[in-house]
């Protein structure tokens, strides 16, 4: 992504954000400055709260370098949200650590890869939830997005592929953060 197409990336967000008073979680590839595959968080009044950059790249598939340094978490309303991308949430080791920082939700755009892979990725996302326990909402390009209760219970989930094209709007529950 270009200096001058970051910026107008982030004004569009930012304005949607703040035009419907909604948080935002916009995933974006930035071959710009070698930064991969990432996310960026605007609040409902749109500020940028943060941006992550994917950590488990998908072997063979990924070029980019990974990413390093904090995991983000921003709070929402009183809950404490953190964010992976896709493959992120094949292991363990983030969730557990989001977990450790007190993140109540965990918020995961993902584009699915072969369809015979897919129903996998969505049980490797309820296993983050019943691991830390942590609620997790994943977003899905090409697959089922789904709302996932602490302890691993699916509690929502959308697949345009069979739905037609639309939103999923749901409650999800939280435990208490531990901090």
């Amino acid at each position: 992504m270009a200096s001058g197409a970051r910026s107008e990336f982030e004004s569009h967000w930012s304005a949607i954000a703040r035009d419907n008073a909604v948080f935002i979680v916009a995933p974006y590839v930035d071959e710009s400055l070698s930064a991969g595959n990432r996310l960026m968080v605007f609040d409902s009044v749109g500020q940028k709260r943060g941006e992550y950059t994917k950590r488990h790249l998908v072997p063979l598939a990924e070029r980019s370098p990974a990413g390093k340094g904090p995991l983000l978490v921003v709070d929402v309303d009183g809950v404490r949200i953190g964010t992976l991308i896709c493959q992120d949430d094949n292991f363990s080791d983030l969730a557990l650590a989001y977990a450790v920082l007190g993140a109540q939700l965990l918020v995961v755009p993902t584009f699915e890869g072969p369809p015979a892979v897919a129903p996998y990725h969505l049980r490797n996302s309820a296993l983050r939830a019943i691991e830390s326990p942590i609620a997790l909402v994943r977003s899905v390009a090409q697959g089922e997005s789904a709302a996932i209760a602490p302890g691993g219970k699916i509690i929502d989930s959308f697949e345009p592929d069979r739905l037609g094209a639309g939103v999923m709007v749901t409650d999800v529950p939280v435990v208490e953060a531990a901090r």
